[in-house]
């Protein structure tokens, strides 16, 4: 499917497709070997207990060997096969980070 693409690591990277908040900071990146992407938000209202996951795109393209999560606070599941993270922040709080990083090969 990726054969013969030209800068496709540099295209194809993880985003968040829906937030449940507002943005702060998003980085990735593509040349390091841990492909650590980070995303931070401010939740839309504190103690809000009707709490929409926030989506995250994980294209398998840049984590061929898998992926690390690391989450501020809440629960997350990964759909390998749909290549997202489903993360349902901590309604009490108003600042959440996700952090994804590069899984080390026969880890």
């Amino acid at each position: 499917l990726n054969a013969g693409g030209r800068a496709l690591a540099a295209a194809v990277r993880p985003y968040p497709m829906k937030t449940s908040g507002v943005p702060l900071k998003l980085s990735f990146d593509a040349l390091s070997n841990e492909r650590a992407f980070y995303y931070e938000f401010s939740s839309s209202s504190e103690n809000d207990p009707k709490v929409a996951p926030t989506l995250i795109f994980i294209p398998r393209f840049q984590y061929p060997h898998g992926i690390n999560i690391n989450v501020s606070d809440g629960s997350y599941e990964y759909d390998e096969v749909n290549q997202y993270i489903s993360y349902v922040h901590d309604s009490g709080l108003n600042t959440h980070i996700v952090l994804i990083s590069h899984k080390k090969q026969g880890h």
